[in-house]
């Protein structure tokens, strides 16, 4: 296996913390966070189906296999937690949760609001469909050379469907269920699908983006959105600020790609290695930790504490074995003997290369 990419791992543990301060209120950076981990899912996801060794319909179906898997036990004991909490600390909340876990079990609704801890969860509901949808368009489109026509397409298609439906204005859904979140966030989960396509046929243009000042300028730029721009809505304007994330992660991707430079394994990095585990951990500590009884001045260094011992705990026990039996039960079909020869393969010559140069593995990547 090639050696893991910790770049990447810093660009979730920036997302994670986003999201962690903003939702405790120390600055409204959590959609920005929200968005960066829209356009890498995207990215590392493009990746995997460009290096899968044939697109058939096995390899496919166990694909999404091991996306459900990357997430479904975590959100279950998350869920299951959150279920034990809100029957001692807001039972009044309890009927409601109950009767939305049917939908929130499948992806397919959230409930009103009873709390951070089963509100996050709309992003989980977005990406599962993603995964789900996605694999097909890209075995459709990716050896005739129409991905990147398709991510266009998809992209103007999710422009449009928050200029016309939105977020916030249920009434105006096309669809009855939470699989309009998909569309609505499409084009930031395309950004970083044009990334990866970019980079796995070498195209010039991602050389482009080779100076430093691509880093350093979008990382400035992101932590100024998320410190600076106040999101209260879910208007035309605020979605636009929260695609602008998106891109501004892609960007950071293809300078990675143009300069690839190994970053340290430190605690940054194990920040973004567990940054799944925080997303869900942390919601459910806002929600039930009393930080009432605890003084102001330890209430912030509490909770990040709480949440980085149980996000430890829970990536340790819980993300690892559901990964590890994935990709027992599902391995992929390897590719015949006469493909792998054929000088038409879909992989580019030196993909293998890159990877070992430092791209990175996108095995299992972090939604």
């Amino acid at each position: 296996m090639a050696e893991r990419d910790n770049y990447y791992d810093y660009i979730r543990a920036l997302a994670a913390l986003l999201v962690l301060f903003g939702h405790k209120g120390k600055m409204p950076g959590g959609a920005i966070g929200v968005s960066i981990f829209f356009c890498l899912s995207g990215f590392l996801i493009t990746q995997i189906l460009i290096a899968l060794p044939t697109l058939s319909l096995s390899n496919l179906a166990k694909f999404i296999f091991r996306r459900w898997m990357r997430i479904y036990p975590l959100y279950v004991a998350a869920l299951g937690m959150t279920y034990l909490l809100m029957q001692h600390y807001r039972p009044e909340s309890i009927q409601e949760f109950t009767s939305a876990l049917p939908g929130m079990l499948t992806f397919t609704h959230e409930p009103n609001w009873t709390g951070y801890a089963a509100a996050v969860g709309w992003t989980l509901h977005a990406e599962f469909w993603f995964y789900v949808c996605f694999p097909f368009i890209f075995a459709l489109t990716y050896r005739c050379g129409l991905l990147p026509l398709a991510i266009g397409l998809l992209i103007v298609t999710s422009v449009l469907a928050k200029i016309f439906a939105g977020h916030g204005e249920p009434a105006k859904w096309l669809t009855g269920n939470d699989q309009w979140l998909t569309v609505i966030y499409l084009d930031q989960l395309m950004y970083g699908a044009l990334c990866s396509f970019l980079i796995a046929k070498q195209s010039p243009a991602v050389q482009l983006f080779a100076s430093r000042w691509w880093f350093w300028g979008t990382l400035l730029i992101s932590l100024a959105m998320g410190k600076l721009l106040p999101f209260k809505g879910y208007d035309v304007y605020w979605y636009l600020k929260t695609s602008g994330a998106a891109l501004l992660c892609a960007i950071a991707i293809l300078h990675h790609a143009a300069r690839p430079k190994m970053l340290k394994d430190n605690f940054i990095a194990w920040l973004g290695r567990i940054s799944f585990s925080i997303y869900l951990v942390h919601a459910i500590v806002l929600d039930y930790l009393p930080a009432k009884e605890i003084p102001e001045k330890l209430d912030t260094p509490s909770f990040v504490l709480i949440v980085l011992i149980l996000s430890f705990l829970t990536e340790r026990f819980i993300e690892r074995p559901g990964i590890w039996l994935s990709k027992t039960l599902a391995k992929f079909r390897p590719a015949p003997p006469e493909r792998l020869l054929s000088s038409d393969a879909r992989r580019p010559p030196d993909y293998q290369h890159l990877r070992s140069a430092g791209a990175g593995s996108y095995s299992e990547p972090n939604p």
